[in-house]
């Protein structure tokens, strides 16, 4: 069994890139475009998330 990765990401191309990248490393990948999928994914996924410091959708984090 492969550690699960959420990948929440508003560009496709840096998604897809990053995507691409766990999966060669043997790590199996969701993604979503936006934060509001994204919660719900992670609601019924056991996964790691991994989250920048400038999400909107994320009130725990300051925007600068």
């Amino acid at each position: 069994m492969s550690l699960k990765v959420l990948i929440i990401d508003d560009i496709a191309v840096d998604r897809d890139n990053l995507k691409s990248l766990l999966q060669s490393k043997g790590y199996s990948v969701l993604t979503a475009d936006e934060g509001a999928a994204g919660i719900e994914i992670a609601k019924k996924e056991l996964v790691l998330l991994y989250e920048t410091k400038n999400n909107p959708w994320n009130p725990c984090f300051p925007q600068y």
